[in-house]
């Protein structure tokens, strides 16, 4: 037997206390989400002499046993968690096999690192769209994190010229996707980033936030009433300045970016559920009869 020391994860929604408490660590003031035993890249478990867990099992697969490391090899088949909230999460649903193996390959269709942060805009590049305010903005946030990948969803057959010139900056272009598909691509993405002069009501930041996706948008009538900002996502001024701004601002601050796609995602589903518009609808026009005086 061996003694493993797991990893903390931040998130902003995490308890202070009750995992310090467990593990019987002094709190460091920080909040303590989730402790991970396990190999996963991103937090892997340690021994006491700070080799990984990851490579102990790659050189003692026995320890697996010999169903384990017939069926999975020499690798840890699942990851071990405590969490501990502080206040309320998102929706989360932990996916299975075939649909983790079906995103990965979606990730490595569209040419994404693992760890890479994505940001996605979705829809038709019509003009008021103004995609090229967003390409401009993700150049500045390219300058200055590399690892950063647009991802631009929707049929660009229309702009060739803009194709290329993106396509030589790095933007990675998806092609037209299916709306059932979609949800997919929103939890894909670290940030839903939106560069329109003006809208309705956007669907697709409703729909971003639905998934627990933070957004950053640029500032007009229609993004601001679906956006709360510095709640669920940022809005910004329409310049690219302001706009890669914003998208760093998350970049550099994941638990924030996480807390705020936690709220979008309680607020879209609880102002923006069908059923709710409906109702919602249905009143209006019952007062409206009142107060012409027909109900």
């Amino acid at each position: 037997m061996r003694r493993l020391n797991g990893h903390v994860q931040h998130f902003a929604w995490g308890s202070r206390t009750e995992l310090p408490d467990l593990l019987r660590r002094e709190p460091d003031g920080r909040p303590w989400a989730e402790y991970w035993l396990g190999t996963h890249p991103s937090g892997p478990a340690t021994l006491t002499d700070g080799s990984t867990l990851e490579l102990f099992v790659r050189e003692h697969p026995e320890v697996l046993g010999a169903a384990t490391e017939s069926a999975y090899g020499a690798q840890l088949p699942f990851l071990l968690k405590f969490l501990s909230a502080g206040s309320p999460l998102s929706l989360q649903a932990h996916p299975s096999r075939e649909q983790a193996e079906a995103g990965y390959a979606r990730e490595s269709l569209l040419g994404l690192a693992p760890d890479a942060p994505v940001l996605l805009w979705v829809g038709f590049p019509a003009a008021f769209k103004h995609i090229e305010l967003l390409l401009a903005a993700y150049r500045q946030v390219r300058a200055a994190r590399p690892a950063a990948r647009l991802v631009l969803a929707g049929d660009f057959q229309t702009r060739p010229d803009f194709v290329r010139q993106a396509g030589a900056e790095g933007v990675i272009f998806a092609g037209r996707v299916d709306h059932s598909d979609l949800p997919a691509y929103y939890q894909l993405a670290s940030i839903y980033v939106h560069s329109s002069r003006y809208e309705g009501v956007a669907r697709v930041l409703m729909e971003a936030l639905a998934a627990g996706t933070p957004v950053v948008a640029t500032d007009h009538l229609g993004a601001a009433e679906v956006v709360r900002h510095g709640e669920s996502g940022l809005l910004t001024a329409h310049t690219p300045e302001a706009l890669a701004e914003a998208i760093i601002t998350l970049l550099d601050d994941p638990a924030r970016a996480q807390a705020m796609g936690a709220a979008g995602q309680r607020d879209a589903l609880e102002r923006f559920d069908y059923e709710r518009g409906l109702d919602a609808i249905a009143e209006t026009y019952r007062a409206t009869l009142r107060l012409a005086g027909r109900a």
